[in-house]
């Protein structure tokens, strides 16, 4: 077996494979030293790497944000109160996208305002200069969305009776201007005194908290507002009318009969019967019942008609109360518009 040509080879390498682990303690320790050393000198040229990185954004950041404020010229208060919003993002650091983002603006807003860090008509007045105006299609977070010639409602309190708007004007000092029968001007809270703003769009009804800064001559001046609440249930937003209708009796069938409305939403109405009895109609029908079929011809004004599926729900000594059935979006809006803008 010693005599075969690869013998020698094969002894050779077991030997310095045993070598191998029969070294000396001071040459172990030296390669682990080397090893150690090396692993140090990576560490570090990563921690410079990345402390080299860090500074480059920190320098971006910077530059970018004081890039923003030459544009938009912010005075020292409002710079302040930018970097009040600033505090409640993640980074801090990136506070320039507060001049992008809108979203981010919003955010920040909320909860700094949540926190009470920051007054809503100030932020009001910085989303202006920024120049964060809202889709018209999306939920508004501030009253210095609300685009000029844009109806809206007026009230001092839940229960009163609301009074129909019109957006003039928008300033980031003035405040928010709008335009109002001057015989309705009774009904609104003197200056000083809080007032709701109940503004409409696809995407909701909501509710703004303001103030009234001013109002004569059929002009009332509103401070600007942020956070509004959303009417969860908008189909059940309704105001008080007087429109013509006729009343078409699906089932069960019977006579056409005549009424007014006298309150509607988008989600039904309420009508009083003008003929109900067989001295005035010509026929013995009884009035329409809980759980009847109707259409009504609304008018909401001369020469416009409104076919609207409806059953009834509730009677009342004021008269009848009916649900709308079948009733597409659009038509929703439509009489939704019609409210704000009647009075």
């Amino acid at each position: 077996m010693d005599d075969w040509p690869g013998a020698r080879t094969v002894e050779e390498f077991h030997r310095q494979i045993s070598d191998a682990y029969t070294r000396s303690p001071l040459e172990i320790s030296i390669f682990v030293g080397f090893f150690v050393i090396l692993l140090g000198i990576l560490f570090g040229y990563r921690r410079h790497v990345i402390r080299q990185e860090k500074q480059a954004e920190a320098e971006r950041t910077e530059r970018l944000y004081q890039q923003a404020l030459r544009r938009t010229q912010l005075s020292p208060s409002q710079i302040e109160l930018l970097n009040t919003l600033a505090e409640a993002m993640q980074r801090p650091t990136e506070r320039y996208l507060l001049f992008e983002d809108e979203s981010l603006f919003n955010s920040c807003a909320v909860r700094a305002m949540e926190q009470k860090q920051v007054a809503p008509d100030a932020v009001a007045g910085l989303r202006i200069i920024l120049g964060f105006d809202s889709d018209g299609a999306k939920a508004p977070h501030s009253t210095t969305q609300l685009k000029p010639g844009a109806t809206v409602l007026l009230r001092g309190r839940a229960k009163d009776k609301p009074v129909a708007a019109e957006i003039s004007s928008s300033s980031r000092s003035m405040g928010l201007e709008l335009r109002c029968r001057p015989e309705r001007m009774s009904r609104l809270p003197l200056s000083g005194r809080a007032i709701q703003l109940i503004y409409h769009n696809a995407a909701g009804i909501f509710v703004f908290e303001s103030l009234v800064l001013s109002r004569e001559d059929g002009t009332v001046v509103l401070r600007h507002a942020e956070q509004p609440q959303r009417l969860q249930r908008r189909r059940y937003f309704r105001r008080s009318v007087q429109r013509p209708v006729r009343i078409e009796r699906v089932s069960p069938e019977g006579a056409d009969l005549n009424g007014v409305v006298f309150d509607l939403g988008g989600g039904g109405a309420a009508l009083e019967l003008v003929e109900i009895d067989a001295e005035t109609t010509g026929h013995k029908d009884k009035p329409p019942d809980i759980g009847d079929l109707l259409y009504l011809y609304l008018e909401p004004e001369p020469g416009e008609v409104w076919k609207l599926q409806a059953r009834v729900v509730r009677v009342s000594p004021k008269g009848i109360h009916v649900v709308f059935t079948a009733l597409q979006e659009q038509d929703r809006d439509k009489i939704y518009r019609y409210l704000f803008r009647s009075e």
